[in-house]
């Protein structure tokens, strides 16, 4: 039941083209947890911007130095789930943002993968997870994954939410 209710919220959007994942407030030690995992659980191509050149796993010292400054060289990674891909930007360290491909999330067992993964990391750093709808607006929160409780947000009546 609670698969449906996600995935009826997910279809209300106007955006069909992304969905976004998001999550705020995020640490370097956050993010030293969320890559030590995701490399270790995942098969990834994390991608430089300027040089193209691709690698099999999220380099942390890299995004540190383009998260300080050192550096104008964007990254972004892919992450395979099999049915499903993932893209990842970095551009903040506070801030995670994953997209997911509208059409490819309202299959059930994609978006049983992509809640068991966002739930799984938020287990890791301890913190609430979005699904959102893509625009880059904290009022566009379709659905709360903390931990392994969902909660759908009524966006008619932000922050309430149902718990299930």
């Amino acid at each position: 039941m609670t698969l449906e209710l996600v995935k009826q919220t997910i279809e209300k959007i106007d955006n069909k083209y992304f969905i976004n994942i998001g999550a705020y407030d995020l640490s370097n030690e956050n993010w030293k947890i969320l890559i030590s995992y995701l490399n270790n659980t995942y098969k990834i191509v994390f991608k430089e911007y300027v040089s193209n050149n691709e690698t099999e796993k999220i380099d942390y010292k890299l995004l540190l130095s383009f998260w300080n400054g050192n550096t104008e060289n964007g990254y972004m990674a892919i992450i395979d789930l099999k049915t499903i891909s993932i893209n990842c930007y970095f551009n903040g360290i506070s801030d995670l943002d994953f997209d997911v491909v509208y059409n490819d999330i309202l299959n059930d067992e994609n978006l049983k993968k992509i809640i068991d993964f966002v739930s799984s990391m938020s287990d890791l750093i301890d913190k609430p997870f979005y699904l959102e709808e893509e625009n880059y607006n904290t009022e566009n929160k379709l659905v709360e994954i903390y931990k392994n409780q969902i909660l759908i947000i009524d966006s008619n009546n932000y922050p309430a939410a149902q718990s299930f």
